[in-house]
């Protein structure tokens, strides 16, 4: 499903069934995109809880639709608050009925290769992903 949603141009190079990513190759670069899908459910509604209370890191933005759901961009380094160099970029929604959908990037071909640098796709782009209707069937 994840291939369908990449932005135009954008190809999946390599993928890990078992952890749940893909890498991807757009514009000369390459990223490894990790999703993770939680269905409705108590457990998605506190995550949900969650990132509505808790403090913001600093690049994180938070956007409430009028359905009630949460969508959460972030970009981050070692560590959530770490901000220099990036090496992570997030894209998150929440829905009130505890779906949520996350998309996160790592800039490089495996988790152990991340590196600062512009990655693959923008934060917006991993929004757009997230906030694809494929999610809702």
């Amino acid at each position: 499903m994840l291939a369908g949603l990449l932005p135009t141009g954008a190809k999946e190079v390599g993928r890990d069934a078992e952890n749940g990513a893909v890498t991807v190759e757009y514009e000369g670069r390459t990223s490894r995109l990790t999703i993770h899908v939680e269905p409705a459910g108590p457990r998605g509604i506190e995550f949900k809880k969650g990132a509505e209370e808790g403090t913001p890191t600093p690049l994180e933005v938070r956007q409430s639709l009028p359905d009630g759901s949460l969508v959460v961009m972030n970009q981050f380094g070692n560590g959530k608050s770490a901000v220099d160099p990036l090496l992570h970029w997030v894209a998150w929604v929440y829905y009130p009925d505890g779906r949520n959908i996350l998309i996160s990037e790592g800039n490089g071909e495996d988790d152990r290769t991340y590196r600062p640098g512009q990655p693959a796709l923008s934060v917006e782009q991993l929004r757009a992903m997230v906030m694809a209707p494929d999610w809702r069937r």
